[in-house]
């Protein structure tokens, strides 16, 4: 059994390594095809929108899913809140992107989690949402940063 061992003045860590196959995480990650959906937005502006959903998540206590849906041509981003506690608050969240949704897509909406997408979101640049259907995960790619995979797992919203 292999160990590694840490000493730093009157402390000592020792542990044991990992003993087994690593899992086949290539497997989950979404491969380039003509037929995916890609849409690509400004970072500034995407970044916005989910502030702006996160700060209406946080006031309604809703859940964490933002829908990106295709309206008529353009990426929208949507999320709900069904259980009002008072009169100030429920209601619904909508913001429109310039984003273009593609023309030929049969792919009408993915639901992610807003938090997970937000810590992939630049603060500047362009970001692309490559997506198969709105069960697959997405890919994220940002702009000037190929070297780096992006996955984000669908949700129900």
């Amino acid at each position: 059994m292999p160990l590694l061992k840490f000493d730093y003045g009157d402390m000592r860590l020792v542990t044991k390594t990992i003993d087994g196959t690593f899992p086949d995480y290539p497997r989950v990650i979404p491969k380039e095809e003509p037929t995916d959906t890609k849409v690509s937005f400004s970072a500034a502006i995407l970044r916005q929108a989910l502030l702006s959903a996160v700060t209406f998540y946080k006031i309604n206590r809703s859940r964490h899913g933002i829908a990106i849906r295709n309206d008529d041509g353009r990426a929208v981003l949507t999320t709900k809140a069904e259980k009002p506690d008072n009169q100030m608050q429920g209601g619904a969240f909508t913001a429109r992107t310039f984003a273009d949704w593609p023309k030929d897509s049969t792919m009408t909406h993915i639901g992610l989690n807003m938090r997970y997408l937000l810590d992939f979101v630049p603060k500047g640049g362009n970001l692309v949402l490559q997506m198969k259907d709105s069960g697959a995960p997405a890919r994220v790619m940002v702009e000037g940063q190929d070297d780096v995979t992006r996955i984000v797992m669908p949700m129900r919203v």
